[in-house]
């Protein structure tokens, strides 16, 4: 059992360092990063399966270049659109307070709030 979570501790830490460097690599363009399109399909098969680590996941790539992708006029309305359906899924599941406060998070960091 300590063996099977510390496998899933690693799993997690190396699925989030991955979709860290996705989302570098996205803010940097196509000429020396990775295409907006990488991003905005990793968090769509994110979206899909909304639950456990995926949140977290998807938090993180949110947090890396959700900003980024929504200043972006090729991608703003994509992204506009995964946001809602980021947001509409954390009020139809059951999350705890931690995932809450996760998701929160990381739609503030892409549409900070004004006033």
């Amino acid at each position: 059992s300590l063996l099977k979570r510390r496998a899933q501790t690693h799993l997690i830490e190396t699925r989030l360092k991955n979709i860290r460097y996705i989302a570098e690599l996205t803010k940097f363009g196509n000429k020396h990063g990775a295409p907006p399109a990488l991003a905005l399909g990793c968090l769509k098969l994110l979206l899909e399966e909304f639950k456990d680590q995926n949140i977290d996941v998807a938090a993180a790539l949110l947090e890396g270049c959700g900003r980024f992708l929504l200043c972006q006029p090729h991608t703003a309305p994509r992204t506009e659109k995964l946001l809602a359906v980021f947001m509409r899924l954390r009020r139809a599941k059951n999350l705890d307070s931690y995932k809450a406060t996760l998701v929160d998070n990381a739609y503030y960091a892409c549409k900070p709030p004004t006033g």
